[in-house]
């Protein structure tokens, strides 16, 4: 993800890189189709990580790639609490699904609304792909929770953990939008423990 100057990017790429190679070690280790999944798209947050902070030196267009990068993480991540929710022999569609739900849809109205009330008009492609992001994530969100409340214990870090990192996505929103672009200085205090947990 991208930030503001605050943590240099060289150290973003580092820690970027040290989450994949713990997510590749635990795959190694284990080898679950869990921990498939978490290395999968760790390795596809690391590579939209390269992009958002322009990397390759691509303009406007790293900020697509690594947003597009970003969505298929989500993807991958929800595909996995899927089939973990699944497997404790409860229902998927259960009172955390319900919770994540609402949470997610209120925010998306908010930013909705945040959205068409500020005078920057943002790129069609990039509303797009926000909105895309949005309903990526919410498929993220609604399987932790459903995974969370079904194993309970500390598998009730994992929709924290997604929360977190949905909230920084949510500042980086806010500046691509043009209401707030002090707040994404702090996304790579949050961010990277969000990974950790996760994987």
């Amino acid at each position: 993800k991208g930030g503001n100057g605050v943590i240099p990017s060289y150290a973003r790429m580092v820690m970027t890189a040290l989450l994949s190679l713990t997510a590749v070690i635990l795959f190694l280790f284990f080898k679950t189709s869990a921990r498939r999944d978490c290395m999968i798209a760790m390795l596809l947050s690391s590579v939209g990580d390269m992009f958002m902070v322009n990397v390759f030196g691509l303009g406007q267009f790293s900020t697509y790639i690594g947003a597009a990068m970003f969505i298929a993480a989500h993807i991958v991540y929800g595909g996995c609490f899927l089939k973990l929710s699944k497997a404790t022999g409860k229902k998927y569609i259960n009172s955390g699904f319900i919770t994540g739900l609402v949470v997610m849809i209120a925010s998306a109205v908010l930013l909705g609304v945040l959205a068409f009330t500020v005078p920057a008009d943002p790129k069609p492609i990039m509303f797009a792909l926000i909105l895309i992001y949005i309903a990526a994530i919410a498929y993220n969100v609604c399987g932790s929770f459903s995974y969370g409340f079904n194993a309970k214990g500390i598998r009730l870090i994992l929709p924290v953990a997604v929360l977190v990192f949905y909230v920084t996505d949510v500042f980086i929103f806010l500046d691509m939008l043009s209401i707030n672009s002090s707040l994404r200085q702090y996304v790579w205090y949050a961010y990277p423990l969000a990974q950790l947990a996760l994987i």
